[in-house]
């Protein structure tokens, strides 16, 4: 039986609700071995460097179809018309990330250790009013998936290893150069 076996829509928490586009979110059982990304912050403007632990620990992750998807349209240079300049910023347009939440000069890549039942969903749009007073709207691609997993423990999670209600979830990918990928 996978963790979080019980899961279900109408127990989408809070910040998943403001993340996902609600009517378009399902649960979906991650196997054990798959392979999951998430883009990540190494520095914040007024805490200054971030520790491992705050990139990994975290709820919100796409599968590795997604990030495949994300870094093609980075490869191929183009969406809506116009070339990204970074991977990082293909992530943040694709995934609907304000910059004022993460800088997404990081990538990181991990694997399940078990099967886990999480919300997916595509990324509801997020507007963001910049210090000059513009506004930007991050509005996500559809098609792009992302997954919150619930529970995450921050407290007992590590920067190799996140838990989830007390157990080992997902292990970050040992190898340096495979594991963070500067953006």
């Amino acid at each position: 039986m996978p963790l979080n076996a019980n899961l279900c829509i109408d127990d989408l928490p809070d910040d998943a609700a403001s993340g996902l586009v609600a009517r378009n979110v399902t649960i979906k059982c991650l196997k054990r071995g798959d392979f999951v990304f998430r883009g990540a912050s190494t520095y914040h403007p007024r805490k200054g460097a971030v520790p491992m632990v705050d990139w990994v620990a975290s709820p919100w992750w796409i599968e590795e179809d997604q990030y495949h998807r994300i870094n093609k349209k980075y490869l191929d240079g183009r969406s809506d018309g116009f070339p990204f300049e970074s991977l990082g910023f293909t992530m943040r347009h694709a995934l609907a990330v304000q910059q004022g939440w993460s800088r997404v000069d990081v990538v990181v890549k991990a694997w399940l250790l078990q099967d886990i039942n999480v919300f997916s969903g595509p990324g509801r749009c997020q507007f963001e009013s910049l210090p000059n007073g513009m506004t930007v709207e991050w509005r996500g691609w559809p098609l792009v998936r992302q997954i919150y997993i619930p529970n995450v423990d921050k407290a007992r999670s590590n920067d190799s290893v996140v838990v989830v209600d007390g157990r080992p979830v997902l292990r970050i990918q040992k190898k340096e150069e495979e594991v963070i990928v500067p953006i």
